[in-house]
């Protein structure tokens, strides 16, 4: 699925998106476990709020474009 599928996906949400993934491969080829479960903690935390911020802005899309087509019946 594309950006034109996933409207609700912002440029800072892609750009946290970028980040968590490279959390995420600092996590993984992290060999100290003292590091890595640092490591782990701060990924989660991101990838959580990544989360968070997705589902508002999808909620926030769709309640905004219900509202602007809310008299076009063959739209919603």
């Amino acid at each position: 699925m594309g950006l034109k599928e996933r409207p609700w996906i912002t440029n800072g949400i892609l750009t946290s998106m970028k980040e968590r993934d490279s959390l995420y491969k600092e996590f993984t080829s992290e060999k100290d476990p003292i590091k890595r479960n640092a490591l782990h903690a701060r990924y989660k935390k991101h990838r959580n709020l990544i989360l968070t911020l997705t589902r508002t802005s999808k909620k926030q899309h769709f309640a905004d474009y219900f509202q602007e087509h809310q008299s076009n019946l063959r739209k919603t």
